[in-house]
């Protein structure tokens, strides 16, 4: 992203700041109009002027081993699913396995915003004008 965002800074003639804005601003219009048809499942049938190809399926498996004090006792506020004893995944149960963190529609933990077309962000960059 910081390759993408200096040839940003260089189209728009200059240093831009905190770009989170102006991402989040691109964002939200791609995936409240038409944003199904910038799914990431969609593959090259995928609308050609998408910034952000949106990531939906899957999720961020973490490994995890419960956090124990001086008596053993588990301590900690996340859950961690231990199938095997020692090591686990996490998980919103200890008893079960559950995604975490799954790709939805839109900004989620699992992918952010989705992967970018680096050539329509820098395009569609308020201000820039590509050479």
């Amino acid at each position: 992203m910081a390759d993408i965002q200096a040839m940003t800074n260089q189209a728009a003639a200059g240093y831009q700041g905190n770009p989170n804005f102006v991402y989040y601003s691109l964002a939200a219009q791609e995936y409240d109009f038409g944003g199904a048809s910038c799914n990431s499942t969609l593959g090259t049938q995928a609308t050609p002027h998408c910034i952000f190809h949106d990531v939906t399926l899957g999720d961020n498996d973490m490994d995890c081993q419960p956090m124990l004090d001086a008596s053993g006792n588990t301590v900690g506020t996340f859950n961690c699913h231990l199938p095997s004893g020692t090591y686990g995944v996490l998980s919103p149960s200890n008893s079960l396995y559950a995604p975490a963190y799954g790709a939805t529609r839109g900004w989620d933990f699992a992918t952010g915003l989705g992967s970018v077309d680096a050539y329509n962000l820098v395009s569609s960059w308020p201000g820039a004008q590509l050479h």
